[in-house]
């Protein structure tokens, strides 16, 4: 594909000459009158670069930065006219890429187009390198947060549950590996995931977790729906992957409810999605595999409006030793920086029994009056029989943390 070839949308009225040349350099053409016409028309064409005149004022910079579909596309702001330095600046500062002030030759206005171009090319490509897991294809870990926060933002109202998740994980895939080796491992992986993919609609988001665990996150889905789609997807796997799945079903249950009204942030609520999944997973594996669990069909302490037990533990974490508040399922770090989401740490928890070596990944992340950076930590694994000494030491060691006032029911 020439450089020269783009999507380049003209906001405004003085684009005739502009327009003309920019056409004979190779680029295609879209005109809008003014800034809500050109964002409609940016959602439905999907342009690599906008050109807005100035007679727009320096709020339709504002505007298109602050859309989310057209604040990543490169904006030129286009002047007629010659402008000052104070002008230039001001343009910049309100999210212009470049400014192009008339007099200006039709050779330098389509080099500097084309340079947006390519700079829109790239970050697209590098946006889906993030975005997609690179052994399946499915989407990453990080974008599924990403994506997370934004659906559980999207239905903070009023209302029944209408955003489930989907914990699936791959049965005896250990015993895959040792049996067939890595590569056809990674083949059955791929399959699974494609397949997933494959039987989901469009607007689902359907990413790997970690090693052969997928999360499906279904917006404007019931329980009732979710378990429908789950059953749907472990009895195609089994029938066209050669390998049995469990699936955990959880759902995001809105401020109206009695459990969740002011309690939670969308951080908090969608780590909750997931560790309710991540239950009812481990539940359905506990049943014996190949099955679906919903998040009603575990004596989950959370559903019953009791959070979790925890108590401090010294950790060793990167050869230092601090203090932590450690679950069953996870430990929170205060002072965590530079951690973020996504991130995969090795602690070990020193129990009074001795040490158990735990591996897990981190799952929130919040900032403290913008000073101290907090991180919640979920258990991936824990060293031969730690789990079992973790719970046990911590029946002795009981703290139980009830939400925010909430008395056990």
């Amino acid at each position: 594909m020439s450089l020269r070839q783009g999507r380049v949308l003209l906001v405004g009225c003085a684009f005739d000459q502009p327009a003309v040349s920019l056409a004979a350099d190779g680029f295609e053409i879209e005109r809008a009158t003014d800034v809500p016409q050109g964002i409609s028309l940016a959602h439905a064409w999907d342009p690599s670069v906008i050109l807005l005149d100035v007679s727009q004022g320096l709020d339709a910079l504002k505007e298109f930065k602050s859309d989310e579909l057209t604040r990543t596309v490169p904006l030129l702001l286009h002047s007629p006219q010659p402008l000052d330095d104070d002008q230039v600046v001001a343009a910049l500062d309100a999210g212009a890429n470049d400014v192009v002030a008339q007099p200006c030759s039709t050779a330098i206005l389509g080099a500097r187009v084309a340079t947006q171009v390519s700079f829109y090319r790239f970050q697209v490509e590098l946006r889906e390198k993030v975005m997609r897991d690179e052994l399946t294809g499915v989407f990453s870990r990080r974008y599924l947060f990403e994506s997370m926060r934004q659906h559980v933002n999207q239905f903070s109202r009023p209302g029944p549950p209408v955003l489930c998740c989907l914990m699936i994980d791959v049965d005896h895939f250990k015993l895959v590996n040792d049996r067939l080796g890595h590569i056809e491992g990674d083949r059955i992986l791929r399959q699974v995931a494609k397949f997933i993919f494959g039987m989901t609609r469009k607007g689902d988001v359907v990413a790997r977790f970690g090693g052969e665990e997928f999360v499906v996150v279904l917006p404007s889905t019931d329980p009732e729906g979710a378990r429908l789609v789950a059953d749907k997807l472990r009895k195609g796997v089994q029938k066209h992957c050669g390998v049995t799945i469990s699936i955990g079903v959880s759902w995001y249950e809105t401020p109206a409810s009695i459990e969740h009204k002011g309690l939670f942030s969308d951080e908090e609520m969608m780590h909750l999605l997931l560790s309710r999944a991540d239950s009812a997973l481990y539940q359905a594996k506990r049943d014996g595999r190949n099955r679906v669990c919903l998040q009603a069909d575990y004596a989950g302490a959370e559903r019953r409006r009791i959070a979790r037990v925890e108590a401090a533990f010294p950790i060793v974490l990167n050869g230092s030793e601090r203090s932590s508040m450690v679950s069953a399922g996870g430990l929170s770090l205060h002072d965590s920086r530079p951690l973020t989401v996504g991130d995969s740490i090795a602690v070990s928890i020193l129990l009074s029994s001795g040490p158990v070596q735990a591996l897990g990944r981190v799952v929130w992340t919040y900032t403290v009056r913008g000073l101290e950076e907090r991180c919640g930590v979920a258990f991936e694994s824990l060293e031969g029989d730690g789990q079992e000494r973790l719970t046990q030491e911590l029946g002795h060691r009981t703290r139980v943390i009830h939400p925010r006032g909430h008395e056990p029911i």
